[in-house]
């Protein structure tokens, strides 16, 4: 990085001048660079240190402590865009290693599902469920399990693949994940990982024209694996939707 005149807010001094050899110091210059007082933000600087550390890193808990930091950092902003295309780039190689190397499964949980989920929003849906299930399927237990496994099955059902999306899906309901866990917004106040993959295994039956089976299985996404919300409106919403989609799925499967 460039000669550093001004310190930014929070970092400390001897951050801005450590040890080339100091991988922990050198990791804290990639927020300095994005937190200057006059509001500049070094980008080129800052990818070119991240290149850096990413090759300097000596295991996969180091490189996953600059990844997420490079997570933080880029927010959701993953379009094919500067800088943010940039970013992607970097968390995809390194998700690459974190791949082909063993590692604290926890880590290696949360920097693929980030980089599916770049993948995702840049439409690249073959590749994000690629990434999904790679966690679902051998990094159970950890805290992206749930999100990875219902995306897997999501993406593969949206890629023409029902057969494939209802197996992965099955394995949520014998699951420890939390249907309570905090959603992604205010219409999405829990997870209800065990409610929506109900509704999209109904979907995979209804896409190979098995109308019964997806029948049943939206009454069960109805009434057992039922919808959960402290948010009235979002309720109320819900179960009106449920019922719609009960209603053509029963004349579709002639009941």
């Amino acid at each position: 990085p460039p000669a550093l005149a001004t310190r930014p807010r929070g970092i400390p001094a001897q951050a801005l001048s450590p040890d080339p050899a100091d991988f922990a110091a050198r990791l804290e210059l990639v927020p300095a660079l994005s937190a200057w007082p006059d509001g500049r933000q070094f980008y080129l600087a800052q990818f070119e240190l991240c290149w850096r550390l990413l090759d300097e890193a000596e295991d996969d808990e180091g490189r996953a402590r600059l990844l997420l930091q490079l997570a933080a950092l880029s927010g959701s902003d993953w379009e094919n865009t500067w800088p943010g295309s940039t970013m992607t780039r970097i968390l995809v190689r390194a998700a690459a290693r974190l791949l082909a190397e063993n590692g604290p499964a926890e880590p290696r949980a949360r920097v693929i599902s980030r980089v599916a989920d770049a993948e995702h929003a840049a439409d690249r849906k073959d590749v994000a469920a690629a990434l999904y299930l790679h966690v679902a399927r051998d990094l159970k237990e950890t805290l992206d399990w749930g999100r990875a496994a219902y995306n897997s099955g999501l993406l593969l059902r949206q890629l023409g693949f029902p057969e494939e999306a209802i197996a992965v899906l099955l394995i949520i309901f014998p699951s420890q994940v939390d249907d309570d866990e905090s959603g992604g917004n205010l219409m999405e106040t829990n997870r209800n990982y065990r409610h929506n993959a109900a509704i999209q295994i109904s979907g995979a039956f209804e896409d190979q024209k098995d109308y019964a089976q997806a029948h049943e299985w939206l009454v069960k996404a109805r009434e057992v694996y039922t919808f959960r919300s402290w948010c009235g409106t979002c309720a109320g919403a819900a179960s009106e939707r449920m019922e719609k989609e009960l209603e053509r799925l029963k004349k579709l499967a002639g009941l």
